[in-house]
């Protein structure tokens, strides 16, 4: 077996199975089969300090690779970090940023992060860090402004694969092609590939926004989105739902 999964267990059944494979024995022998390398975690009852501790543990002495934890809202807060980890792919429900950079800071050889929901960024703060280890980030869901959005990005230059899907209220430089453009030649070098899907509830529509919405599109037809990295961009108004969408797609 590569992985185990753990699917809505009891917080007692946890609780056993890690007092069970935290005894030296057991984690001799595992080190010894290269039994566990991920580990999927998924339940709303489980995340108590004691469990935590464990799966502390168990994510250095089980030399995790991959970790899967859904449900687990604010998990990151209060999980005591391991100093030494060996993860290379790690997926979580939601976090703030100063959880992303201490789980980036801990975490040498994490390549590939994945979230379910990026919670908001009250603020920016001015330390100047990188961390290149990371090499793929997704964001299946964030209500983060472009100016937040640079500010994480900047964090990870090494990027290749990006995946965003962003819904705001402020139509605002969160859609303007030239600024994402000036973005990734700038801080984003290494990207290949980058997916996203923008959507703008409209509070109020006037007449002027399909000429403006024309214009946004415009900008994602020059020579670096066409013929540079051949990334298209289609734009949608749907009247029905008051929704702008900008999406990028992969022919």
């Amino acid at each position: 077996m590569s992985s185990i999964c753990l699917l809505d267990f009891p917080v007692e059944i946890f609780h056993r199975i890690f007092d069970y494979l935290d005894t030296r024995t057991i984690i001799r022998s595992l080190r010894c089969i290269d039994f566990c390398h991920a580990l999927s975690i998924q339940s709303s009852d489980f995340f108590q300090t004691a469990s935590l501790s464990s799966l502390s543990t168990a994510i250095t002495e089980w030399k995790l690779r991959k970790l899967h934890i859904f449900n687990g809202h604010n998990l990151i807060q209060i999980l005591p970090w391991p100093v030494d980890c060996n993860l290379n792919h790690l997926t979580i429900t939601s976090y703030t940023d100063q959880e992303y950079r201490s789980i980036l800071e801990h975490s040498p050889f994490l390549r590939t992060f994945v979230m379910e929901y990026c919670l908001i960024i009250n603020t920016i703060p001015s330390v100047n860090s990188s961390y290149p280890q990371l090499t793929s980030l997704v964001m299946n869901y964030s209500s983060l402004s472009f100016e937040q959005l640079n500010y994480l990005l900047s964090l990870t230059p090494s990027l290749v694969h990006l995946k965003l899907i962003n819904h705001t209220y402020d139509f605002s430089s969160l859609f303007d092609g030239n600024r994402w453009e000036e973005l990734i030649q700038s801080k984003l070098r290494l990207l290949k590939n980058f997916q996203f899907y923008f959507r703008h509830t409209i509070r109020k529509l006037c007449s002027t926004f399909c000429t403006n919405l024309h214009s946004i599109i415009k900008q994602y037809r020059t020579p670096f989105w066409l013929d540079i990295k051949r990334w298209f961009v289609i734009a949608d108004c749907i009247m029905r739902s008051s929704a702008c969408e900008i999406i990028q797609i992969s022919y």
